[in-house]
């Protein structure tokens, strides 16, 4: 009786450890296959020569919305500011952000007409923190390194471009922006303006 508790014991121990690793694996595959997805519909676009520059920005920049959180990334790249900003500041920064990362991304993403772009494997940074998704971009004997941040296999946070976080490297330009006009919001704003112009 002792002996079969235990060997029961023993395969529950085992099977809930077989759990626990092919979460993150099971994790890691639906962000990739996350990224897969939007990668195939934006380089569909990006390739359809029947669709003039106006369609291919409106289709891109509809898909950009529905996957990227864009209100979540504007308050992160306001770094320390983000606490004390007011509603009537927001009210202006976010949606100047919202202007500027959509050019910044449908123009990015203009610049792959022609390539191939396949998802190559993903690391599960735990917890809250999410997903990497790696990805290669191939053109004409050219590769480039895309990398996703994906939150919850439905939205992402961030993109890595040939070593650089879009969302990281613009919260320090923005940051400094700030630090350089006495704290006010309303300079990130005007500067993402005249950028977007």
């Amino acid at each position: 009786m002792a002996r079969t508790r235990l060997w029961v014991l023993a395969w529950l121990a085992i099977f809930v450890v077989g759990l626990s690793l092919a979460a993150p694996a099971r994790a890691g595959q639906a962000a990739e296959a996350y990224v897969q997805g939007i990668a195939d519909d934006v380089m569909a676009i990006i390739n359809d020569d029947g669709l003039s520059e106006k369609q291919k920005r409106s289709q891109l920049t509809a898909i950009l919305d529905a996957n990227i959180d864009i209100e979540a990334i504007a308050l992160f790249c306001l770094g320390q500011y983000r606490q004390g900003a007011s509603q009537a500041d927001l009210d202006e920064y976010i949606p100047a952000f919202r202007a500027y990362l959509i050019d910044f991304y449908v123009g990015q993403l203009g610049d792959l007409e022609g390539a191939a772009l396949k998802v190559t494997g993903s690391e599960d940074l735990g917890g809250q923190k999410g997903t990497v998704v790696y990805s290669e971009a191939e053109a004409d004997g050219d590769t480039t390194e895309i990398n996703w941040r994906v939150k919850g296999n439905s939205s992402i946070q961030d993109v890595e471009v040939e070593g650089v976080w879009v969302a990281l490297d613009l919260r320090e330009q923005l940051v400094s922006v700030i630090d350089e006009n006495s704290g006010e919001i309303s300079a990130a704003t005007d500067r993402l303006k005249e950028i977007a112009d």
